[in-house]
């Protein structure tokens, strides 16, 4: 095999990868708990280190 060859499939896989992640990423099905997860530090728990 060719070291070119090597790294074309290996660029394809990287590449397909990358997709896959961008996909479940903003897929809608986790929009809500993506959302849920992005206000945690926003939520007062009562814990405030300044008394």
């Amino acid at each position: 095999m060719d070291i070119a060859l090597i790294q074309t499939i290996w660029t394809l896989v990287i590449a397909a990868l990358f997709v896959a992640v961008v996909i479940w990423a903003f897929g809608g099905k986790r929009k809500k708990s993506f959302e849920e997860a992005g206000n945690i530090p926003l939520e007062e728990d009562g814990d405030d280190i300044h008394g």
